[in-house]
């Protein structure tokens, strides 16, 4: 049950964090942006380099390639029945790409809300968002969506979006120049 509520943590932790730097520093709601940005783009780049089948689809179809093959919620049945629920069923159904197991965004996305949230220095949040971090690795494990190592790239993934944006983009004087504009315009 637990692995069913880590997972759902995926798109709602970054929203409420995002909507918390939208009120409080919109300057780090823009580094947040740009680094999730980043990270979601390298992740895609990977994606479409190295189509890789998650656990279950192994599982139901050994190593044979079926591109017809649709997404699924496998290994959230159990969740979904017990609360009498399709979220998952529903959410899966939407996947277009059933070969996109490595990275694991789903993974890397707790780990850059983190980050930032030590940035912005949030004391026992931080340690919540550690939880749903760790959680949700496991889930991704233990429920069949992901193989370790696409758990481990997806946290590349992350190391390498924040890397790029605060060591590559942020030293340029223009991009600083950019994001100050782009800032005073949305206050």
């Amino acid at each position: 049950m637990m692995a069913g509520f880590f997972y759902l943590t995926w798109v709602s932790v970054s929203f409420l964090f995002s909507f918390y730097l939208f009120v409080k520093n919109r300057r780090q709601l823009f580094y947040f942006s740009v680094s999730f940005l980043l990270l979601n783009l390298i992740g895609f780049i990977i994606y479409y380099a190295y189509p890789a089948a998650p656990p279950w689809y192994v599982r139901q179809q050994g190593f044979h390639f079926f591109p017809a093959t649709t997404s699924s919620s496998t290994g959230f049945s159990k969740f979904a029945h017990y609360f009498k629920m399709g979220i998952f069923k529903s959410i899966y159904a939407q996947s277009s790409n059933v070969f996109a197991a490595m990275p694991s965004l789903h993974s890397a996305s707790p780990m850059v809300v983190l980050y930032f949230g030590l940035k912005n220095k949030l004391g026992l949040i931080n340690v919540l968002f550690a939880l749903i971090m760790g959680g949700f690795w496991f889930s991704a494990i233990y429920k069949g969506h992901h193989y370790i190592l696409d758990v481990l790239v997806g946290i590349a993934c992350a190391v390498l979006g924040i890397f790029l944006f605060n060591y590559i983009l942020l030293r340029s004087e223009r991009v600083r120049r950019l994001i100050g504009k782009m800032i005073s315009a949305t206050t």
